[in-house]
């Protein structure tokens, strides 16, 4: 037999699953359960499952119901899912309202439970809390509103509508005189309405009629309305008072004289010919002044109400006659004096008719050749006519030509000249009595002296200045120095003058101009005449002096007897000179006498001066040196070695013939520069064949003697060129 084993399986559970709610027309998601390979039904049992969940339909408000199973190779029991379509709620019902432009407005209302509001049909989001619309520009706006218990309803459209504000009225602020009748106000617009405040208040449509019983002004407010109010247009009601009456002065005008139109103060003049009623004038009438007598006008003014009329009297007197006068002639430059004429009041014109008065008689200017008119009339409260006076310049002949003369002093002076007629000569520019005989100047003083001449043709001319100059004759002379041959003489000249003209005779001069001083020299002795000529201008003097020119002495030194050892004295003698100066002066007794003592140490040369009474000098020299005889040794305390033959050479000087002889010389820097062990050969000043800088040099000398004594010696020597 074969076994056959039947296994039975267990069933699995029922899925679990959530019975879903929905508002009817939402967009449904596919159903959802919990469970293993579900399939799904439409039916508690039987039918055919299928594996992909269903979406439910939204459209129908109801419910339907679903079944679910899950399988693991056996299916389990259905679990039922009950899907319920809630039905939508009615719109809420609202009214669109209207405001006028800046109106306040209220929040939306609608009727509905749990409002929604929404900018826009549809989408966005919705805020529970109603707008407020704004009346800021005219216009529509529309608002959508929907209610919810649940499921929100289908939303209701709210139209807001703005009506623009009208235009305030046109209206004239009226004015008004005090107490005359005024009329009802008005003004251009529809449905007026009339207030006396800017704002609030309770408005009329009957418009106002305004008091004009007190002056000042008052404003009323009116506005427009074609459902919504107009803002208001002010209306200032003016009530002028009356102004009282202008005020004017009543002229009086000479008969036939020009008259000015009348004149009052005030505003907005207006001019009669009679008190009351009349037409009245803008113009100021000009008054006639053809008949004497008086003529009455009137003058009101307005500010827009009249005042009562000024009485305007115009009187006309009669005009008295001209003044006589005399036309005067005056030479030109003169002084003329200040126009007369006989009258009352006079008053005096530059020209015919016109012009400004003046009440001080004109003074005419004679600058100017030609002829001038002046007019002047008198006046008893009426002016006269004018009488013409006509001022004649006559012209100045021009003045005379002359030349100033030069005299030197003390000259014949001739008398002055001038080129003009009828002459006259003055000692001053301006003033002063004239002379018709020309003057003479006098030469005594030297100076300029100032003469002046005009000439006359009627009218005299103005004055020539005619300058007398007398020049200073100059004194000459000159002073000069001692004069020796082939000696510099000064010469200098003691007197200020222009020029100058030397004459030297055939003197040498070195050096000189003008005045001096000269440095000139002759070269033999013997008398010379030096000539000046001192010249100012067209004036000079001269004068000669006699230089006596001495011939220099003849000096000379007496000759010397023997010549010392180092340290010993000799005398000098100058002969031929009355003063002597000996230089140089080192080793002297006195250098200035004819014979001194001298003391030497070495080789040197004198020479002295000797100058005689005339101050003329000359010159003579000597030369001293050692005796070889002298057994010392003497060392110079410089030497010059520049090639005269005279000090050229540095060396030990002495009679004596040492046993042995060593002479070193070092610079300043320790450099040895010499070195000679031959008492007869000393340093040339010479370091390589070149000359040795200038400056204080070291020598060091070792001796020991022909009688076999040692002594050693060091010092300084000075080398100079």
């Amino acid at each position: 037999r074969t076994d056959v084993t039947v296994t039975i399986n267990a069933l699995p559970a029922a899925p679990t699953a959530i019975s879903p709610s929905y508002c009817q027309d939402v967009t449904a998601p596919a159903l959802t359960a919990t469970g293993t390979n579900l399939l799904w039904y439409t039916t508690a049992t039987g039918g055919t499952g299928s594996t992909t969940a269903p979406t439910p339909n939204t459209t129908i408000a109801g419910a339907t119901d679903y079944y679910v199973s899950q399988n693991n190779g056996c299916e389990g029991p259905r679990t039922d899912v009950t899907v319920t379509i809630n039905a939508l709620p009615a719109a809420p019902t609202a009214v669109s309202p209207t405001y006028c432009q800046d109106a306040t407005a209220p929040a939306l209302t609608a009727t509905g439970t749990s409002l929604l509001w929404y900018t826009t049909a549809t989408g966005g989001t919705g805020s529970a809390t109603a707008p407020t619309p704004s009346t800021v520009a005219p216009g529509s706006t529309d608002y959508y509103v929907s209610q919810n218990n649940g499921c929100e309803s289908q939303r209701t459209e709210i139209t807001v509508t703005v009506n623009a504000q009208p235009a305030a009225p046109t209206a004239v602020s009226p004015s008004y005189c005090q107490n005359v009748t005024a009329t009802a106000l008005s003004a251009t617009g529809t449905n007026l309405t009339w207030y006396s405040i800017a704002v609030g208040g309770t408005g009329s449509p009957t418009a106002p009629t305004p008091s004009t019983a007190i002056p000042g002004a008052t404003d009323y407010y009116v506005s427009q309305n074609n459902g919504c109010e107009s803002s208001r247009t002010d209306v200032t009601v003016t009530i002028n008072p009356q102004p009282t009456a202008p005020s004017a002065i009543s002229p009086t005008y000479c008969q036939d004289g020009t008259a000015s139109a009348l004149s009052a103060t005030g505003t907005n003049l207006a001019w009669y010919a009679v008190p009351t009623g009349g037409t009245a004038q803008t113009t100021a009438p000009t008054p006639s002044t053809t008949t004497m007598g008086t003529t009455d006008y009137y003058v009101s003014q307005n500010n827009g109400c009249e005042s009562p009329r000024t009485e305007v009297t115009v009187t006309i007197t009669a005009q008295p006659a001209a003044p006589t006068a005399i036309s005067p002639s005056y030479c030109q430059n003169t002084s003329a004096t200040a126009l007369t004429a006989s009258g009352t009041n006079l008053a005096w014109y530059t020209v015919a008719t016109g012009g400004t008065a003046q009440t001080i008689a004109p003074t005419p200017s004679t600058m100017t050749t030609g002829v001038t008119e002046y007019y002047v009339s008198q006046t008893n409260g009426c002016e006269s006519p004018r009488t013409e006076v006509t001022v004649t310049v006559n012209a100045q002949p021009n003045a005379p030509t002359a030349i100033s003369p030069t005299y030197c002093q003390n000259a014949p002076a001739n008398p002055l000249t001038a080129t003009g007629t009828n002459l006259a000569w003055y000692t001053v520019a301006s003033g002063g009595n004239a002379e018709t005989t020309p003057p003479t100047p006098s030469t005594e003083i030297a100076g300029t002296t100032d003469y002046y001449v005009s000439q006359n043709n009627g009218c005299e001319s103005p004055r020539t200045e005619v300058v007398v100059t007398i020049v200073s004759n100059p004194t000459a002379d000159f002073t000069w120095t001692n004069a020796c041959a082939d000696s510099t003489v000064s010469i200098n000249a003691t007197i200020t003058a222009t020029s100058y003209t030397w004459d030297f005779n055939n003197a040498s001069v070195q050096t000189g101009s003008g005045a001096g001083p000269y440095q000139l020299s002759w070269n033999a002795q013997g008398n010379y005449t030096v000539t000046l000529t001192a010249i100012n201008g067209t004036c000079q003097s001269q004068v000669s002096h006699d230089i006596t020119v001495y011939a220099p002495p003849t000096v000379g030194i007496s000759p010397v007897g023997s010549i010392p050892c180092d340290g010993g004295p000799i005398s000098l003698n100058a002969y031929g000179a009355q003063a002597y100066t000996w230089s140089p002066s080192a080793g002297l007794s006195d250098a200035y006498v004819g014979d001194p003592t001298a003391t030497i140490h070495g080789d040197v040369v004198y020479t002295v001066i000797g100058t005689d009474y005339h101050g003329c000098s000359a010159s003579a020299q000597v030369t001293l040196q050692l005796s070889n005889a002298c057994l010392g040794y003497y060392v110079p305390s410089g030497f010059t070695p520049n090639g005269d033959g005279e000090n050229d050479i540095f060396k030990v000087l002495t009679a004596d013939i040492p046993q042995s002889f060593h002479l070193t010389i070092f610079d300043r820097y320790g450099s040895k520069v010499f070195e000679s062990a031959d008492i007869n050969l000393g340093w040339d000043g010479t370091l390589s064949g070149h000359p040795a800088p200038i400056g204080a040099y070291v020598y060091f000398l070792e001796v020991r003697t022909s009688a076999g004594i040692s002594f050693h010696k060091k010092g300084t020597v000075a080398l100079i060129r």
